[in-house]
């Protein structure tokens, strides 16, 4: 069985590296490309499979699934070529960040989450952080959390630099010691939330994702708010979750979408 990501760069970048481990295991290949390897006369790729634990240049088909990452949706000639011969995770569809809010907005369930004025969340010890629900799908084809974790920002700059995540602490670890009394309801309460904003966004953009990043802010009394919606979050901290759960999505797409 054979996958396809597409991805900016000229070489594979470590997380593909790690997928495309994980796959092999499970009799899936993953064979790494960008625009330029694509010949829209021929319909035919060039790029990288893992060979052993070395990259090895190969020419095919294009394949029947492609994993898009969002940063390769600005090829929007190949993106369309593409989306003629296979299955793309992404298609760059109602992809309007405006567009998503707005329409988030609009459900009287979700607006809730929303607020007009940028929250400020601080820790017991007074300095800012933001939460990160980075979710992906699973063998079943549906949204799962890969993780939740809450990212710190320390010293003069700390509202800039919390973005940076100048400090990153485990959701469930950094809920027990800034809120003791509620720690679950916490860690329950991000993770239906992530849920819930993954499908409505999927049902908004027509297009069934791959991975979703939320940004959440949290107030005095415990309320979140959604302060960003990624469609490309940061994979650096939580590598071997995705690659088990993508190379788990690719096998059901596989079954299911080809």
């Amino acid at each position: 069985m054979l996958v396809g990501y597409m991805h900016n760069y000229n070489k594979p970048t470590s997380l593909v590296k790690i997928i495309s481990f994980i796959a092999k295991a499970k009799n899936i290949n993953v064979v790494y490309f960008n625009s330029d390897g694509i010949d829209l006369n021929t319909d035919k790729i060039t790029g990288s499979m893992l060979v052993g634990d070395k990259w090895r240049q190969t020419e095919m088909k294009i394949p029947s699934i492609i994993d898009v990452n969002a940063f390769a949706l600005k090829h929007e000639s190949e993106i369309n070529h593409l989306s003629q011969h296979a299955y793309l995770t992404d298609t760059g569809n109602n992809r309007s960040k405006e567009l998503i809010h707005n329409e988030l907005q609009k459900d009287q369930s979700l607006s809730q989450y929303f607020s007009p004025e940028r929250i400020y969340s601080k820790t017991n010890n007074g300095d800012p952080f933001d939460c990160r629900i980075h979710l992906e799908k699973n063998g079943q084809g549906e949204w799962e959390v890969a993780k939740n974790y809450v990212r710190i920002g320390l010293g003069e700059n700390a509202v800039e630099n919390v973005k940076k995540g100048t400090g990153i602490a485990e959701g469930k670890v950094f809920f027990k010691a800034n809120y003791p009394d509620k720690a679950k309801q916490m860690h329950h309460k991000l993770k239906q939330l992530g849920l819930i904003f993954a499908k409505k966004v999927e049902e908004i953009r027509g297009v069934e994702l791959a991975t979703l990043g939320l940004d959440v802010d949290i107030d005095e009394s415990g309320n979140l708010f959604v302060s960003n919606i990624s469609s490309a979050p940061a994979p650096s901290l939580l590598s071997a979750e995705i690659a088990m759960l993508r190379s788990d999505y690719y096998n059901f797409l596989l079954h299911n979408r080809r």
